[in-house]
């Protein structure tokens, strides 16, 4: 299952398989985390690492498929998507202050360029089209703004993680 983690100002990219009954392993930031997740009462988790360390987790469900989770006096909003969601949001957090990359969210050929340096864009607008396993995934910003730079050209092969376009936020 592919999730999207937001901070307040960050965004993270997790990974989460089942390897037990209870048992998870989490890939994010290029780690990989390995747990057991224990129900205690309605809302609340208990995770234990392979180490023995506990810690509580508390969760609430919102709407659109997101969930508000807290861990360790920290708050985080939990959105739970599929494949093609998360190509469409796939924003990277290491960015200056109102400028956002916008990274591959898997390996993938560049079929086509929607946009240009120096064009407005608004939230939800298609950028390019990623083709991976024979499927035409459109990847859409999150932000309105302006293209500051276009990284990749159509045709080209591109890596997971790998910069496609900088958007300035408006």
């Amino acid at each position: 299952m592919n999730l999207i983690i937001k901070g307040k100002s960050t965004e993270y990219k997790v990974k989460v398989e089942r390897a037990t009954n209870n048992g998870f392993i989490v890939k994010a930031e290029g780690k990989f985390y390995k747990f057991n997740a224990l129900p205690v009462k309605k809302g609340a988790l208990s995770l234990i690492d392979d180490s023995g360390k506990q810690k509580y987790i508390t969760y609430s469900v919102t709407d659109n498929n997101e969930y508000t989770i807290s861990l360790a006096e920290k708050s985080y909003t939990l959105c739970v998507m599929d494949q093609l969601e998360a190509a469409g949001s796939a924003v990277s957090s290491a960015s200056v202050e109102g400028v956002y990359l916008l990274k591959a969210p898997i390996a993938g050929k560049i079929a086509k360029i929607c946009v240009s340096e120096g064009e407005n864009v608004q939230k939800g607008e298609v950028l390019l089209v990623l083709e991976a396993m024979k499927m035409q995934n459109e990847i859409q910003t999150d932000f309105s703004g302006v293209i500051n730079k276009v990284f990749v050209k159509e045709g080209k092969t591109v890596s997971n993680d790998e910069a496609l376009i900088e958007i300035k936020i408006s």
